[in-house]
């Protein structure tokens, strides 16, 4: 849908005067004010007028804008995460490359309050640089100055090959990644793992959980987040299991039941059915050997019996009571059970896929 480009640039003064007290608010002039974009300024008015915004919040995250121009998909994000979803082989549009689609994302994301005000830049500062000018004193601002007072920003264009954005969900899969750099986990081995595992398109399910797991300070509750992950799956694993015995055409019939299956096995068995099937036997000796230590031929059975003690310790509070059973440092629990989430659901995914686009599971992006 076309905007009129006035309205955007309306939005974005708009922005700026809503971070001016209310004190210094009798210092701004009214009037009409206009931005001027680098390079080919056409382009960039077109790229603002037919843009179609893929947006999504999530409270208290970092913000990313999508876009669609020309039938191609764009993102804006923080300039904090540039080197990081360069590192995913997300196209980087450099300002010095294609000045008018920098812009063009820019403009669009201060508009929209996905780029937030730089630390320091006070009330008086806005004024100074933007409204205390008479009408006719300074009219026309060159974005460079605006964009300025805002903090750095990447635009990069979505590639389908790498990373579907079409649903809300893959908003949340973003945020997954970017919530990765943050803190003790940029540059661990968690950090590529829950990369490796948000690239999947099965993740979008899960990327909440991810999201609430990396945000929590107590490992107990990022633990127990995880492991929703794996328990996701044994829906779909009873599924599958249903559909290939009464050779099942459609999944639907067998995903409407596949809950009520869920009762006639524990937990834990269920758990085992799930690694036995889709779990590499390396990754499954991995985590032993670096969890508890264990070269023992039934690596498969320890393990879950491992993962669910552990979760039934965290979950009914009985770490309080008994020792929490853990042989090793815990950020390399969280690691490699994110190494078996990864490694299981890279095994499912397009049957995972397959399962939510059949009952629209995920909720479709409005373009």
């Amino acid at each position: 849908m076309n905007r009129p480009v006035v309205l955007t640039m309306n939005e974005i003064f708009n922005r700026l005067k809503s971070f001016i007290s209310v004190d210094d608010s009798e210092l701004v002039k009214e009037y009409q004010r206009h931005i001027k974009a680098a390079g080919n300024k056409e382009l960039t008015i077109d790229i603002v007028k037919r843009a179609i915004l893929l947006r999504h919040e999530i409270e208290d995250l970092a913000p990313i804008l999508g876009f669609i121009y020309n039938d191609s998909k764009y993102i804006v994000v923080l300039g904090k995460y540039e080197n990081l979803f360069s590192n995913l082989s997300f196209d980087s549009i450099a300002p010095s490359d294609n000045v008018e689609l920098y812009q063009g994302g820019g403009m669009l994301a201060i508009a929209n309050k996905v780029l937030p005000l730089k630390n320091g830049v006070g009330s008086m500062e806005i004024i100074n640089r933007c409204f205390g000018f008479d009408e006719g004193e300074h009219d026309c601002f060159d974005f460079e100055e605006i964009s300025d007072l805002f903090e750095n920003y990447a635009v990069f264009k979505i590639d389908d090959h790498v990373f579907h954005l079409n649903y809300v969900e893959d908003f949340y899969r973003l945020e997954a990644i970017a919530l990765t750099s943050l803190r003790e986990y940029n540059g661990s081995v968690l950090q590529s793992k829950l990369k490796k595992f948000m690239l999947l398109e099965g993740s979008r399910s899960l990327a909440e959980s991810i999201i609430n797991g990396l945000k929590s300070n107590q490992w107990e509750y990022t633990y127990l987040q995880f492991y929703q992950c794996l328990e996701y799956l044994f829906a779909v694993n009873n599924a599958i299991e249903l559909k290939d015995k009464y050779g099942m055409s459609d999944i639907s019939p067998a995903i409407d039941i596949a809950s009520d299956s869920i009762l006639k096995k524990t937990e834990k068995d269920s758990l085992i059915g799930v690694l036995t099937k889709y779990t590499p036997p390396t990754t499954l000796d991995v985590f032993c050997k670096a969890t508890f230590n264990s070269e023992e031929s039934n690596r498969l059975e320890k393990a879950a019996e491992y993962i669910y003690k552990i979760r039934c310790n965290l979950a009914h509070l009985r770490f309080k009571q008994d020792a929490l059973p853990l042989k090793c440092d815990k950020m390399v629990m969280l690691e490699e059970l994110a190494g078996i989430i990864a490694d299981t659901y890279e095994n499912l995914d397009d049957q995972i896929v397959s399962i939510c686009e059949t009952k629209k599971s995920w909720i479709q992006l409005d373009n």
